[in-house]
């Protein structure tokens, strides 16, 4: 799944020891606007902005089972 992620233009994914990754949106892109067009399909995933220690636009996507970490990478594909 982090490979995945890895491999979209536009996100940073930072590893994790925990069931979820932290990812820092690098392009145009704003945290707000990656929940709401996720949250259109469905899919919920954690505005970190504003969270002390937080700078910058991040969200946070959980570890789920294969199929629907296949639909959160396939969805965030932010040069659509």
């Amino acid at each position: 799944f982090y490979a995945e992620l890895d491999k979209i233009p536009g996100i940073r994914v930072y590893p994790s020891q925990a069931n979820y990754f932290m990812v820092e949106l690098t392009g145009k892109h704003s945290a707000e606007e990656v929940c709401l067009k996720l949250l259109e399909k469905g899919i919920l995933v954690k505005n970190l902005k504003g969270k002390k220690g937080i700078s910058g636009e991040f969200i946070r996507v959980a570890i789920r089972g294969m199929e629907e970490n296949d639909v959160l990478v396939r969805e965030i594909n932010l040069t659509k």
